[in-house]
């Protein structure tokens, strides 16, 4: 491949596996690439999305396509790109993507590309609302009283 010119491009982890870290200006052709390979479609526009527009949040769903349960891993990845934290816990198989400029941190059981998204958390600048009419980071603690009474 015309992508992988250095030695280094090329390596093994710890349980021989083949690692491949071509140079960034190939990461979002090979995530395309994945999500075909895995009958994904992918949301170019998510990342701008996120910033213009205010979702509708469904309790213990989700929001728009990216449902709890039913989005995995590789498609969070796809669409909101590889500008996240990844934090993994030794303790348990938990990861965990945080996309602290989009407000969004997503939740999955474990780090394999099929592992399916098990919570979302919503963070400022992140522009969303409730389906009981709550909007992030605007309703005060007696807008969610009354909401709740």
């Amino acid at each position: 491949m015309e992508m992988l010119k250095k030695e280094e491009d090329i390596g093994r982890d710890k349980t021989g596996t083949v690692l491949i870290n071509p140079p960034k200006k190939y990461y979002q052709d090979i995530l395309s690439m994945l999500a075909e390979n895995e009958g994904l479609t992918v949301n170019r526009q998510i990342s701008k999305q996120v910033k213009k527009q205010e979702f509708v949040i469904k309790a213990g769903s989700g929001f728009d396509k990216y449902e709890i349960r039913q989005t995995s891993l590789l498609q969070i990845i796809i669409d909101f790109g590889l500008s996240y934290k990844l934090i993994e816990s030794k303790n348990h198989s938990i990861c965990i993507l945080a996309y602290k400029k989009l407000g969004l941190t997503f939740y999955f059981d474990d780090n394999n590309s099929n592992s399916l998204l098990q919570s979302i958390e919503f963070r400022k600048p992140f522009s969303g609302i409730t389906e009981t009419g709550i909007r992030l980071g605007k309703s005060t603690m007696l807008n969610v009283e009354e909401v709740y009474r």
